[in-house]
């Protein structure tokens, strides 16, 4: 596991499509511009899990909860892809 980089955004992209399928209720969670906005701004903090080819298996994601409260952070979400996560 290691912080998210900028060229992990669209395996993080393809991570929640191999879960969700094209069901996830907050649409832009499918941009990867999207997502690297979210990292740059802080206002979520991601980790992922990568193999030895950099492919994104799984993933670990802090929001912030209020933008009054920069500091303060909540786990929202942690998935690993059902074909190659640890179950698989």
């Amino acid at each position: 596991m290691r912080p998210m980089r900028s060229q992990d955004a669209q395996g993080v992209v393809n991570l929640y499509r191999e879960i969700y399928g094209d069901h996830y209720p907050i649409r832009e969670i499918y941009d990867p511009e999207f997502i690297l906005k979210q990292h740059e701004k802080g206002l979520m903090v991601r980790a992922v899990v990568v193999d030895a080819g950099q492919n994104v298996l799984g993933a670990q994601a802090l929001y912030r909860l209020e933008e009054n409260y920069p500091g303060l952070y909540e786990l929202g979400t942690a998935w690993s892809c059902p074909h190659t996560g640890p179950w698989a």
